[in-house]
């Protein structure tokens, strides 16, 4: 495993935020379908315990857990340019 991924573990590890709400007193409407869709990735991949992973005023970064195709349980980690697939 990087460094990279380990600290995207730690990320996801330490956040409990499950919605904007958690981490924002107000959000645009730009971040709200961001996160929508987030959500909806989980959703396709039959994801579980999605979670906002870090944040600050203009992006964030959003985690969930599945099981990929061979059984071992994967953290999808979300950034606005790139998703990691991480086997844990």
């Amino acid at each position: 495993m990087t460094e990279k991924e380990q600290r995207m573990i730690n990320y996801y590890n330490r956040s409990n935020a499950k919605n904007l709400n958690d981490v924002y007193g107000s959000f645009s409407k730009a971040k709200a379908e961001a996160f929508n869709m987030c959500l909806a990735h989980m959703h396709k991949n039959n994801g579980f315990d999605g979670r906002i992973c870090s944040h600050n005023g203009w992006k964030f970064t959003f985690g969930y857990k599945y099981v990929n195709d061979l059984g071992y349980t994967t953290l999808c980690f979300i950034t606005p340019h790139h998703t990691y697939y991480i086997t844990l």
